[in-house]
């Protein structure tokens, strides 16, 4: 699965917010634009991002949009939005009742949630069930879903980004995405503090789990989880790290907020 790591055009570092964990191996590989000298390292290194605030809890009583995606042969992630701030889990196992589950949960309580599945097995069916619960004790669930991880392989590395604003214009935080490339499956992605959000299109599979090859032209679809429509259509380029646009919320006549 591809990482990238890379400056956006204002200059901020995307992508270093991962760590490396010591039963995998990895391929590092350097753009011929840029420079780095390897060193030999004792212990992988621990990343270091700027923790958001600690939201407080609040009551939740429905869930408002989930969706599976970023589906890999060893890998999913889960995003879903609750009407409150409370904390989530997702259960997961390959057992249609998930007799045989597992669980993920989120580190703090948010009304915006992403959780990744690691460790599965390649080219199998899984279920899963989302759990959200809040300051009244109150258990939200989802209905059980179904999906299958993909079959081993990656395509080339491509990198796009893009950046959620509030109304106001000031970066928007912790807003989940779901990016689409022509016929292939998926991708889940959520905006960092600065309202950043990326991804890596060599990790796009199609609809039988083989790497899709994205191409220049075709159109790159952003919608904020939850709504019907793209809040962003572009297409691509021949570029490695492209910027696919902005998305601004806005406020209609009678104070809803949209995109």
């Amino acid at each position: 699965m591809w990482r990238s790591v890379f400056k956006n055009v204002v200059g901020d570092v995307l992508g270093n917010d991962f760590e490396f964990e010591a039963d995998q191996g990895y391929f590092i590989s350097v753009n011929q634009n840029s420079t780095w000298v390897p060193t030999i390292v004792l212990a992988a290194p621990k990343k270091t991002v700027s923790l958001p605030p600690v939201l407080a809890m609040t009551d939740v009583t429905s869930l408002l949009a989930f969706s599976a995606g970023s589906l890999s042969s060893a890998s999913a992630a889960f995003a879903f939005r609750s009407d409150g701030i409370g904390q989530g889990y997702v259960e997961y196992g390959t057992d249609l009742n998930l007799a045989d589950r597992q669980v993920v949960a989120t580190e703090n309580p948010s009304q915006t949630h992403l959780l990744r599945l690691k460790r599965l097995t390649p080219n199998t069916k899984y279920y899963a069930r989302i759990k959200v619960i809040g300051l009244d004790k109150k258990l939200v669930t989802s209905p059980i879903i179904d999906f299958r991880t993909t079959l081993p392989g990656t395509g080339q590395p491509r990198v796009v980004y893009g950046q959620i604003l509030d109304i106001d214009g000031r970066p928007k935080g912790r807003e989940l995405v779901m990016v689409e490339v022509d016929q292939a499956l998926p991708m889940l992605a959520i905006s960092d503090q600065d309202g950043n959000w990326h991804l890596d299109l060599g990790n796009l599979k199609d609809a039988q789990g083989q790497a899709f090859k994205s191409q220049s032209q075709q159109a790159v679809k952003v919608t904020i989880l939850g709504d019907n429509n793209p809040s962003l259509v572009n297409r691509l380029s021949t570029a490695a790290i492209q910027n696919v646009g902005q998305i601004r919320f806005s406020q209609d006549i009678v104070g809803q907020v949209k995109q």
